[in-house]
């Protein structure tokens, strides 16, 4: 029989997991993180994943299913019999990390909040879960260059744009500095007017809520509507354009959230910030 090797590696919550190497049984709990570990070509070892993993939907296509990130189904995780769950500090609730821990499932939390981050998760993920040093290399170029092209335009560009992303319609609320949403708008030259918005109102940093005043009193060049977490539509980005009377766009959630394969192509949203 081949003996069973292992791997320690800390999380972000400072945990030193002591993980199968590789794991042949994985559960993840986060649809970018999901999809960046099929393009390392780890798929064919996850046996489960969130309600809300929808890409790579061919792949997906009979995973089990184990509920929400706040709210999964922890009995049916555990009767899976995991030997990695992969989950992320933001995204899933501490309860549930501690829960699959007092079980003995290692539970890796991971925490990206900026571009740097970014690039290092291909290496975390990788390694962790067994991918080829060959399939790590290649998404990290592939990242690397579409960051790149990102900054080049921000570069030629010169002029920042004050903007606000936000990330909830009822209450408002915006994706603060100290986001992954952040540290993308910040990578093509834009201005994160929440920061200021914290200082006038001491709401909450990462994400705080406002009001239309607030929202007047910022003096934006554009108003962002990503199309998740909270899904804006037509109507609502219509409906605050003329109520503000500043450029309000539409933006591609996925690609402004989701760190992994998307952070590639953090360039395509700079036609929001331009038109």
């Amino acid at each position: 029989m081949r003996p069973i090797l292992y791997r320690e590696m800390t999380d972000a919550l400072g945990r030193v997991l002591r993980v199968a190497a590789p794991p042949m049984r994985i559960v993840s709990l986060v649809p970018s993180q999901t999809e960046l570990l099929f393009e390392l070509g780890c798929g064919d070892r996850i046996v489960a994943v969130s309600d809300y993993c929808v890409e790579p939907a061919a792949a997906l296509q009979g995973k089990a299913r184990i509920g929400g990130q706040k709210d999964p189904n922890l009995a049916a995780l555990l009767a899976l019999r995991p030997d990695l769950v992969v989950a992320n500090k933001e995204e899933n609730r501490r309860s549930d990390v501690e829960r699959l821990a007092a079980e003995g499932i290692p539970t890796f939390v991971t925490d990206v909040r900026s571009i740097e981050a970014a690039l290092q998760l291909p290496a975390t993920l990788g390694v962790l879960c067994g991918a080829e040093i060959a399939e790590i290399e290649r998404m990290l170029a592939r990242l690397t260059e579409g960051v790149s092209a990102a900054r080049s335009w921000a570069a030629q560009r010169g002029t920042a744009v004050r903007v606000l992303s936000l990330v909830w319609c009822d209450p408002l609320i915006a994706a603060g500095p100290d986001t992954y949403m952040s540290a993308v708008l910040a990578t093509l030259g834009a201005q994160n007017a929440a920061a200021d918005l914290l200082q006038s109102t001491g709401s909450e940093r990462r994400y705080p809520k406002l009001s239309l005043a607030d929202l007047r009193a910022l003096r934006l060049d554009r108003l962002l509507l990503p199309t998740e977490p909270y899904p804006f539509t037509e109507s609502e980005r219509a409906a605050l354009e003329a109520e503000l009377g500043i450029p309000t766009r539409r933006i591609d959630g996925s690609i402004a959230c989701w760190y992994g394969p998307r952070t590639a192509r953090i360039i395509e949203l700079a036609e929001a910030l331009d038109s």
